[in-house]
């Protein structure tokens, strides 16, 4: 009796391993996987009646529910149904009095199997230990209600010990079994789906990732962009040596590293230069290219290196559009400097050309000048003068351009201011008691617009001082230069002085200085505008030409 309990023990026992070998192998086939498990639960319920533990003429207890009622649960109608009828059908053929309780008892493990199945499905949770246990006492005891319904109490009370107390920790171990073998093959599915998806990243990642063995310098993996990154496939590069891989400078240079201060790369303070390394490569083709490797080391429990991760990406691109940029920027310092000295030798040029303009100019100043004194002429003599203030006026502009930083506009308020002071200086002889008023805005204009707005202000000037006022009598001449916009200015003059004479618009026509104001006006594309009130005022509008840079 002993020998066939231990016999179906061992059924039991190898049940669970076969069935979580078949579930490993067919778990993605749902239908055969299912098929396959009723099969091999009823041919072991089968296996357990032919070596039953006999108790009287007919009347036989094995393994059987422990096996149906597992297949039912773990594995689903299609499981339970086959096994619950080849055990059906084999045990009506055996016969004897239990025959009848023994078919009842095995649609009842399954039954009761499939129940559980459908009530507390294996997608909610594995069932533990205790779950187990409770399944298997609660299915036996249904096993031993059926047994003593059917069967002699004498016989009945001689299993039902083993029923209620064996049979319910059988259970649970054989549904451990297969419990951790469910647990297993999820890791395994998931280990699997993490390789797919590292695998997935390495095969479509430019850079490539390789573990390098220590000491042996050998490669144990690299990803497939090594053939892209050298032509290599990763088999191939595998066979290599690191001096093979390597140009003879770059592996002299790494193994040095890996003598001397490989021991740095252990430490997590680390800094990230020293991980990253640049060392160049050997192409299948021959050529080399130059490879940034970013490192870290693998240690075992002792804190010995085993093997060095690294990541390789081409960088000879990089380098080479840092090289043809540095040459670029070089270039484009000497030619920068070049220009410079250019541009500084120009500047020096043009300030010389304003600066010998200036001097021309006052010579012609000056010869002017002596050729008023000698005249006797008054009237002669006053057209003499005039000239010689016209030329002035422009001969202060280029002295203004040649004392400035910039040789292509006019700062108007250093230049206005100077001009009306020297205009009224050679006008002192006549008026002694006139005061200017200067408000000049501090802007700046072109030469070309600043020579015709020089020599307006030197006409208005001269006529305010020479026709304005009476010898004895003080007076005051206001002149302004403001924006009325981002793009307009206006110059105003103004006296308050005796005012025009009713003559006014017909000596407008023959006065060599009102019909030089007309054209200088006209000149700054400006709008001019006289008005007599309690003195003169004249007002030019115009706009502004912006100046062309230094």
């Amino acid at each position: 009796m002993i020998t066939q309990f231990l016999l179906n023990v061992a059924i039991l026992v190898s049940i669970s391993v076969i069935s979580a070998l078949v579930l490993e192998c067919y778990a993605k086939k749902r239908f055969l996987h299912d098929l396959i498990q009723g099969l091999l639960f009823g041919l072991t319920a089968i296996f357990a009646m032919m070596h039953p533990v006999s108790v009287e003429e007919g009347f036989i207890f094995d393994a059987r529910t422990v096996v149906l009622s597992l297949g039912g649960w773990f594995f689903g109608p299609l499981t339970a149904c086959l096994s619950a009828l080849l055990a059906v059908f084999y045990r009506w053929n055996l016969g004897g009095i239990g025959a009848v309780p023994g078919i009842f008892t095995v649609v009842a493990a399954s039954a009761a199997g499939l129940l559980v199945h459908f009530r507390r499905p294996l997608s909610k949770g594995l069932p533990k230990s205790a779950n187990l246990l409770l399944f298997g006492f609660c299915v036996h005891v249904l096993v031993v209600v059926i047994l003593w319904m059917n069967l002699p109490k004498v016989y009945v009370a001689q299993v039902a010990p083993t029923f209620l107390l064996i049979y319910p920790l059988a259970t649970m171990l054989s549904g451990k079994v297969l419990v951790n073998q469910y647990r297993l093959r999820d890791s395994l599915n998931t280990l699997h789906i993490q390789n797919e998806q590292i695998r997935l990243i390495t095969d479509s990642m430019r850079e490539v990732l390789w573990i390098l063995e220590l000491p042996s310098q050998r490669f144990s993996y690299i990803s497939p962009s090594n053939e892209h990154h050298t032509g290599y496939t990763p088999e191939e590069a595998m066979t290599r040596s690191l001096a093979e891989t390597l140009s003879p400078e770059s592996y002299q240079n790494v193994t040095k590293w890996l003598e001397n201060d490989l021991h740095i790369l252990t430490d997590p303070n680390a800094s990230d230069s020293f991980k990253t390394r640049l060392v160049q490569e050997r192409c299948k083709d021959g050529s080399f290219i130059w490879s940034e490797i970013s490192l870290s080391v693998q240690c075992d429990a002792k804190g010995a290196p085993l093997r060095i991760i690294g990541v390789s990406r081409n960088v000879t691109k990089r380098l080479q559009q840092e090289a043809d940029l540095q040459e670029s920027e070089q270039r484009f310092r000497v030619l920068s400097e070049d220009l410079q000295q250019s541009l500084a030798e120009k500047n020096t040029l043009i300030k010389e050309v304003h600066h010998r303009v200036k001097n021309n100019l006052q010579i012609i100043t000056s010869l002017l000048r002596l050729e008023a004194a000698r005249l006797t002429d008054p009237e002669t003599r006053e057209v003499v003068l005039d000239m010689q203030r016209r030329v002035r006026s422009m001969s202060l502009l280029h002295e203004t351009v040649y004392q400035s930083d910039s040789l292509t506009s006019i700062n108007m308020n250093v230049y206005f201011n100077k001009l009306s002071r020297q205009i009224l200086n050679t006008m002192s002889d006549r008026h002694t008691r006139v005061q200017p008023n200067l408000e000049i805005a501090p802007v700046e204009l072109n030469i070309e617009q600043a020579i015709p707005c020089g020599l307006l202000l030197n006409e208005l000037l001269s006529n305010a001082c020479k026709h304005a006022f009476s010898p004895d009598k003080p007076g005051q001449i206001q002149v302004r230069l403001s924006s009325k916009d981002k793009a307009t200015l206006v110059l105003e003059v103004i006296d308050n002085g005796k005012g025009l004479p009713p003559d006014f618009q017909q000596r407008r026509k023959t006065s060599l200085g009102l019909q030089l104001i007309d054209d200088f006006s006209r000149q700054l594309n400006g709008t001019l505008d006289i008005q007599t009130n309690q003195g003169a005022a004249f007002r030019i509008t115009f706009p502004i030409v912006p100046a062309s840079g230094n």
